[in-house]
Order: structure tokens, then C-alpha cells, then sequence
């Protein structure tokens, strides 16, 4: 795929120089957790900070886009698609927040079904953490079917019945500025795109629209396959640990996709479904803990309020004293290289 020049004019002009980012950052490690490809054609990166150019490689996968030719049917494109774009945040300009894909069979031969997250641990619209136990991340925006038109890559949003593109509304971040410009950055699916693959890279092609003077610009952007369940144990373990989510989140994905990596092996001698058993356990007692408080300040609170409590606390501390806890509990903050280096 040759690149437009409006494409790449868009992905240049969101370059920033002179980002800062701390004196020791290990760009090739940092791109190698991040599953980023270095940009072709400038200096490949090394173990010292990112050349400006090479900080592209954090936004879009241009390599990829390169060598990616168009999907020939709507299978290509079924899976969970990890978006590449995490320049902003990765460089501490904007607050963490990650775009992932969902895309499976439509209603209809030819049609796909989407469903677009944002991925955050503290999504103003709920009052607890964006997950239940059954259904998993709960912080979708948009959902709806789009149509394959004339030429095979291209999809458009179907615009009457049942899968029309519908909006969540929910808040997406705390600042309502900056809540609108994220929304903007979101908006893909409201004009016809163009999709290509390169192996485990999707590529999107389409235009956005100017909300004031409806001018259309291009977008490019890619996103990498990951396992979707992989989402949201990574998301659970970074909130678990409170670690920082613009370091490790993305980095997690992607070992937990794959299956092996530093964090895996910090897992031993427990297994990942011993981790997820584990972490299950804890969101377990803590989506226990708030149904409790909320009885208890009820207007009929039961009238055993305390001994239920203090039934709960001594599970809760048998638990957090099992010899798995304090494992994962030591691996996570700080006792293992988790393959996750430093950003800023």
C-alpha cells in the first residue's frame, strides 16, 4: 500500500518535538514491549532516547501500512484489535486511554459487527471499576454494523434497522476538553473505511469530518491482534497493583496474547489461569465489599450489619494471606522484571 501524502501529512503534523521523556528511555526496549515497528527509512532505533521521527512509530505503524494490500472479505477482519496509537500518553502529554477493536460476523452476508472500547481503569460514568465478572470491560463507545460496498476493503455504517451505529454517551475522561477530544480522535465509523491487513497489523483507512466547517481530512491508523481476554486480565492487573497503566497495560496485552514473556515467567511456579483465578478472587471481594457497604447504609440496613462484616474481613485477610496473594502480590511490585521498562 503506497501511502497518501494527506496521510502522511496528518500523522507528521502530530509529531512532537522535543517531548519529554525521561534521559535513560530505551527506545528499541520500549518499541519491543510495545510491539512497535521502528519507521522505515530514518535511523533505526537503539538503546538511548527516540529520535523525533522515530517517536511515529508510538502513533501508527507506517511499515505496516506499507506493506498491508486490502482484506478480500469480512473474515480478514474478524478479532481484537489493539490500537498502536499511544504516542500522547506514552510521552506523558495526555492521560492514559487506550481504543480496542472488537469485530466479529453481521446480522447479514457481507456486514461485520464493531464494537469500539476505550480502555481505562476510571471511566468518569461509573462509580466502580468499568468490568463485571460475566461480561468483562464494560467502556464501549460506539457498536453497530458496517457494510462491504462495491470494493471489498471498503465498509460503510449501515443506516437503517438494527445495526445502525449507536453512541454510548458515557463520559470518557474526567475533563470535558479533553472528554471532546477524545471523542473526535474516536470518530471513525461515521463515513465509509478502508480496511488492509499485514499479517497481525489492521489498517484503516478513512476521512474525518471537521465539526464546524465539515471539511474532510484523511486518518490512518493501525491497531495489532490481540486476544481478548488478554484485555481485560492486563487491565485488571495494572489496577490491581495500582501500577502505572501507560507503562504496563499495552505491554501486558501483548505478553498475555502471546503467551510468554517476562511477566509469564514472573508467574511461576503459578500458571496465567492461576493469575486469573487470583485476580478473579480479589475483584470477587471487592464487588462483595460494596454490595455490603451499600446494604449497610441503606435505609433498612440488616440488623446483623457488624457480625457481616466482620464475617467478610476475616475472608478477606485469609485471602489476602494465601501463599498465591503474597506471590503475586511480590511479583508485581517490583519483586520481578516484568518486561516492562520505563517510559518517563
Amino acid at each position: 500500500m503506497k501511502l497518501s501524502a494527506g496521510a502522511l501529512a496528518v500523522i507528521g503534523s502530530l509529531i512532537l518535538p522535543g517531548v519529554a521523556l525521561a534521559q535513560d528511555f530505551d527506545c528499541l526496549s520500549v518499541m519491543q514491549a510495545f510491539r512497535a515497528e521502528p519507521v522505515p527509512g530514518i535511523a533505526e532505533p537503539t538503546h538511548d532516547i527516540c529520535d523525533d521521527e522515530q517517536l511515529m512509530a508510538f502513533q501508527v505503524n507506517l511499515a505496516a501500512a506499507e506493506r498491508a494490500v486490502p482484506v478480500t472479505g469480512p473474515e480478514a477482519l474478524y478479532g481484537t484489535w489493539l490500537s498502536d496509537d499511544a504516542l500522547l500518553y506514552m510521552t506523558g502529554i495526555t492521560v492514559p486511554g487506550t481504543e480496542v477493536l472488537e469485530i466479529g460476523p453481521g446480522s447479514e452476508e457481507g456486514q461485520i459487527g464493531v464494537v469500539q472500547y476505550w480502555i481505562k481503569p476510571n471511566l468518569p460514568d461509573f462509580s466502580s471499576l468499568p468490568w463485571d465478572m460475566e461480561d468483562g470491560y464494560q467502556g464501549w463507545i460506539t457498536r453497530g454494523e458496517l457494510r462491504s460496498e462495491a470494493r471489498a476493503e471498503v465498509y460503510a455504517p449501515v443506516l437503517f434497522g438494527d445495526g445502525v451505529m449507536a453512541y454510548s454517551g458515557f463520559q470518557l475522561e474526567h475533563e470535558r476538553s479533553y472528554d471532546l477530544f477524545v471523542l473526535s480522535q474516536l470518530n471513525h465509523f461515521e463515513l465509509p473505511v478502508t480496511f488492509l491487513r499485514d499479517g497481525d497489523v489492521l489498517v484503516m483507512e478513512s476521512d474525518r469530518r471537521d465539526p464546524v466547517s465539515r471539511d474532510l481530512s484523511p486518518v490512518l491508523r493501525t491497531y495489532t491482534r490481540v486476544d481478548a481476554a488478554a484485555v481485560d486480565f492486563a487491565l485488571q492487573l495494572v489496577v490491581a497493583a495500582e501500577l502505572s497503566y501507560g507503562r504496563f497495560f499495552d505491554c501486558f496485552v501483548h505478553q498475555l496474547s502471546d503467551g510468554e514473556g517476562p511477566l509469564i515467567d514472573a508467574f511461576a511456579p503459578y500458571s496465567t489461569a492461576d493469575a486469573r483465578d487470583w485476580i478473579n478472587s480479589l475483584w470477587s471481594a471487592s464487588l462483595e465489599r460494596e454490595a455490603l457497604m451499600a446494604e449497610l447504609r441503606s435505609d433498612t440496613p440488616p440488623e446483623d450489619g457488624s457480625s457481616l462484616m466482620q464475617e467478610f474481613m476475616e475472608r478477606y485477610v485469609a485471602l489476602i494471606e494465601t501463599p498465591i496473594n503474597r506471590h503475586f502480590v511480590e511479583v508485581l511490585n517490583g519483586g520481578a522484571d516484568l518486561g516492562c521498562p520505563a517510559l518517563h
